[in-house]
Order: structure tokens, then C-alpha cells, then sequence
């Protein structure tokens, strides 16, 4: 496997595809640790516990690029790695004496100055290095599931981005903030989750003809040479991971257009840490993140195993609408998206931007979240304001009790207040050595348990809310 990539050294399309070294990737099993360890007393004399943990790192991508085939690629600019001494304490110094080592013992092979094209659209060199045949015959036991991505930190408090910010791009800087009991209290709950995560297999199998959506057969199409996060994927049947071409032609109707998988496709997930982001205070926001379930479609969610065994999703049916009536002491059994004749879905997506939005611009806003959505696909036509505004007018006429907080920003408290309850749920589940996968407002559990999930949900529901939720 790897022989090819040693003739492919030189080629420059092989070196092109390098991924790009990812401080965040470390091993989590002790026997992944042991071998590092060997590694590092045959490179490094004396003893140091950065330089260690950077090796660990390191490793870690060089063994991921060995599975996926490809090189990795790492800037020697120092500038390059001011976040990393902040967020993982592995700095410039420890990155560049690691690799230099690694390549002084014929650990790695190196194509050096290739030029690269950055997130600025600017050309900039970055060094190109594999694993070299005697670093593979040394790290090939570690396997690709003991690579774990850690996050810079399990509790992260954020800056609030403008629109303009998210437009360009703009990642949001993480503000530094007094480790109190509270907050240790959540990191624990974190990594206890993350203890019971590690023992349990999940995985995404699907079978030959089952009948997918555009947007799952596109996910499924585009997943061996796409963006998706390697460190916790694997892909392990990839040659057989194939599925139907779907039209994303505008004239056709394609966001709901169904397809057959033509092969089976199976992936397992890989552990990883989530951690829960709160925004400018830990008042607003609180979710949680960087779980691989949740960047599945729903349909495809239906498919998650965990050991072996089939899974049901549960979720608060019209989470944030329906805690906006209890906030006001009015009990709505009602579906709260069932608001005149035109499809659910729209009225759905255009009640929640009108509760998440600042503006009272609120056709602009509407209409932005449906092209999002690619909802004019299905619906031609909707985009025109003579059939966004009756939507809207419908939505103001049924929810005339709660229309006051319309153009509040009332989105980001409301996370504040579901992440609370799926935490706790989350919690009561671990008690009981139930581990949930969380996806903002819903959880997936093993079928068998899906009954314990629903009196969970709607307990920890009650504690907040003091009104019994609606779980589909």
C-alpha cells in the first residue's frame, strides 16, 4: 500500500492532497502511548514532557495520513503556531525539533518548499512528510481508532460573530475566562461522558437499495474525498462505498428526490471528545459540539448502531417555540408549525429565523434561510416576496401570544436553556451506563432504551420548564 506512495513522493497531484497536520489529534489508548514512548527514546536524550506530548501528536497525523494514503503537510513558519501554544501547549519550537528529529533518524520522508494555497487565497510553502518504511513497521499496531481529536477546551466560551464575520469566514476567538467550581464541575461531567463514550462501537451502516434523499446520497458520494473530519471516521469498506448521482438541476425538484444506494456503505465512528460552546457568557449558548453523529442527515442518523444494535433518535418537538409559550405560562399541545397551507417545513424554518433574528427585516431573512435550505428547489417560486409574506403573516396570526418576542435574539438564551436539559439527560442516561449521542435538541439511543430516554427527557424537561414537553 504505502510502496506506492514512496514512488508517488515526486508526484506532484499525490502531494497535493496532503492533509494538513492538526495539533488537536492525539492517541488515547495507553499500548498507542507505549509505542510513541519507544519512538521517543530512540530520537530525544533527555526528558521533556512538551516535547513528549508533541511527539504524541504528531504521530498521531502521520499515522492518520498513512491509512488515508496521502502526506501531510506543516508549516515551518513559527507564526503559524500561536494558537496551538495557547490552546494545546504544543508551540512552533516543539513541532519543528520533533519533525527535524523524526527525519535526522529516517523516521519520515520530507519533499520540502512545496507550495501550498492557504485559506487567504495566498501561495505559502508548506513541507510535504510520510512515514518512512521503518517509522511504519514501528507505528502500523496503532490503529486508526485509537486517534482521538481533543478540543482546545471542553468548556469553551466564545465571541459572538456579526453576519459580516460569517460571511468571510471569520472564526470566533475564544475569551478566557476564571476556572470556578462550575465550570470544573462541567468539565468532569464531560469527561466521564467521554469515558463511557470510549467503550462503546458506533457505527453507520447502511444497506444495498435502501432509499436515500439528494443531501444523504450527496454526503455518502462526496465522503472518501471530502472534508469530513478523518479523525473520527473510518472509512472501512471504501471500496464499496458508492451510491446513485442525483439532478441539482433548478428547474427540478431534488431537495426531497430519493435514490438507491447501489452498494452497502459502512464507517465507523471514532472516539472523540465533544465539548459544550457558550457564547460571550455563560448565560447564552451551552451546545454541545464535535460529535461525528451530527454532521449526519437525519436520514442517515436512522442507520447509527451502537454495538451492533439498532437506534431510535428522540427529540422536543418544537423545542424553542413551545418553550417560549411556557416561558409565558401557556401550554401549546398544538404543532406549533402548523400555521396555514403552505408545507410545514417552511413554516418551520421561517418561525425560528423570526425568533433568532435581530431585524424586523424579516422577509430578507426568511428568504435567505429557505435559498440556504435550497427550499426554492422544491417549492418554485417561494422566494418571491407575494408568497414569503403570507407565510410570515400566517406565522404572526398563529402565534399572536408569543409574537412579542419575534426579532428578539431569543434563539441564543433558549440554547442556553435546552442545553441544560439535554446535560441532565445526557447525566441521568450515564447513570445508568446509557450513553446518548447528542444532536441540539434530540438524542440517540440504542431502540432498547428508548423508553428511559422519553422518561428522561421529559423529567429534566419539567425541572426547567415546569410544562411537559412533546417528544416524538
Amino acid at each position: 500500500m504505502w510502496e506506492r506512495g514512496e514512488k508517488m513522493q515526486i508526484n506532484k497531484e499525490w502531494l497535493e492532497k496532503a492533509i494538513p497536520l492538526n495539533i488537536g489529534l492525539t492517541l488515547y489508548e495507553d499500548y498507542a502511548k507505549y509505542i510513541v514512548n519507544i519512538i521517543y527514546d530512540h530520537i530525544f536524550d533527555k526528558e521533556s514532557d512538551k516535547k513528549r506530548s508533541g511527539l504524541i501528536r504528531i504521530i498521531a497525523n502521520l499515522r492518520l495520513s498513512y491509512d488515508l494514503e496521502i502526506p501531510l503537510r506543516y508549516s515551518r513558519n513559527t507564526h503559524n503556531y500561536k494558537n496551538s501554544v495557547k490552546n494545546y501547549g504544543v508551540g512552533s519550537t516543539i513541532i519543528l525539533k520533533c519533525m527535524d528529529k523524526l527525519l535526522l533518524k529516517d523516521l519520515i520522508n520530507q519533499s520540502s518548499f512545496f507550495f501550498n494555497r492557504g485559506d487567504n487565497n495566498r501561495w505559502n510553502r508548506q513541507t510535504r512528510v510520510w512515514a518512512s518504511k521503518n517509522l511504519i513497521g514501528i507505528f502500523e499496531p496503532i490503529k486508526p481508532e485509537h486517534i482521538i481529536k481533543e478540543p482546545p477546551q471542553l468548556i469553551q466560551l466564545r465571541e459572538r460573530l456579526s453576519k459580516k464575520d460569517k460571511k468571510k469566514g471569520v472564526i470566533a476567538k475564544q475569551i478566557h475566562y476564571p476556572v470556578t467550581k462550575d465550570i470544573l464541575l462541567l468539565e468532569r461531567q464531560l469527561v466521564n461522558y467521554h469515558n463511557l463514550l470510549k467503550k462503546n462501537h458506533i457505527c453507520l451502516e447502511i444497506p444495498a437499495g435502501t432509499e436515500l434523499d439528494k443531501k444523504s446520497l450527496k454526503w455518502i458520494n462526496e465522503f472518501p474525498n471530502s472534508s469530513h473530519n478523518y479523525s473520527i471516521w473510518i472509512n472501512n469498506k471504501k471500496s464499496t462505498s458508492r451510491s446513485t448521482s442525483t439532478s441539482t438541476s433548478r428547474n427540478t425538484s431534488t431537495s426531497t428526490q430519493k435514490g438507491p444506494l447501489l452498494t452497502s456503505f459502512y464507517i465507523t465512528m471514532c472516539y472523540c471528545w465533544i465539548h459544550r460552546v457558550f457564547t460571550e457568557t455563560f448565560k447564552l449558548g451551552g451546545r454541545f459540539y464535535g460529535g461525528a453523529w451530527q454532521s449526519l442527515t437525519k436520514e442517515l442518523r436512522k442507520f447509527i448502531k451502537i454495538n451492533t444494535q439498532p437506534t431510535v433518535e428522540l427529540d422536543y418537538s418544537g423545542f424553542h417555540i413551545r418553550m417560549l409559550y411556557h416561558i409565558e405560562n401557556i401550554n401549546n399541545v398544538e404543532d406549533v408549525y402548523a400555521c396555514g397551507q403552505a408545507p410545514r417545513e417552511l413554516y418551520k424554518i421561517a418561525t425560528l429565523v423570526l425568533v433568532n433574528s435581530k431585524s424586523d427585516r424579516h422577509y430578507q431573512a426568511v428568504r435567505k434561510a429557505f435559498v440556504d435550505k435550497e427550499l426554492h428547489y422544491d417549492f418554485p417560486g417561494r422566494l418571491l416576496k407575494k408568497n414569503i409574506m403570507p407565510i410570515i403573516n400566517d406565522i404572526f396570526n398563529t402565534h399572536e401570544k408569543i409574537n412579542k418576542y419575534f426579532f428578539s435574539d431569543k434563539g441564543i438564551e433558549l440554547q442556553n436553556k435546552d442545553s441544560i436539559i439535554i446535560s441532565n439527560v445526557l447525566n441521568k442516561l450515564m447513570d445508568n451506563n446509557v450513553i446518548g449521542l447528542p444532536v441540539h435538541d434530540s438524542v440517540i439511543v440504542q431502540k432498547q432504551h428508548e423508553d428511559i430516554l422519553k422518561q428522561f427527557m421529559t423529567e429534566e424537561y419539567e425541572k426547567v420548564m415546569k410544562f411537559k414537553p412533546i417528544i416524538d
